[in-house]
């Protein structure tokens, strides 16, 4: 498998933590919806979805912009009021450190 494309209305999370196998085995590209209202509203947060998908070695980019998305920039890079597509991206397929300083 090499893509996963999640648009589930808020329950991203959960998705993602049943795809496990699939994620650790495969390391498929991972493009989800992502509103801070509605993790709010879900009783989730970006730090959850952060600290699960980097603890399988992905990097996050948001998908209009391919600004990397981490813990200091997220704020601004995902919309409070409407949403945005994120795209995880598997340390394997991720530009080298330098190219990321660089966005």
């Amino acid at each position: 498998m090499d893509l996963i494309k999640i648009d589930t209305d808020g329950h991203e999370l959960p998705v993602l933590k049943g795809a496990a196998r699939i994620i650790e085995e495969s390391q498929p590209f991972i493009v989800f919806e992502a509103g801070l209202y509605i993790m709010q509203e879900h009783g989730t947060s970006f730090e959850q979805y952060y600290s699960y998908l980097t603890s399988y070695d992905y990097h996050l980019f948001n998908a209009k912009n391919d600004k990397r998305i981490a813990l200091g920039n997220f704020f601004d890079q995902i919309p409070m009021r409407s949403t945005t597509d994120i795209v995880a991206v598997p340390q394997k397929h991720c530009p080298k450190q330098k190219e990321l300083q660089r966005t």
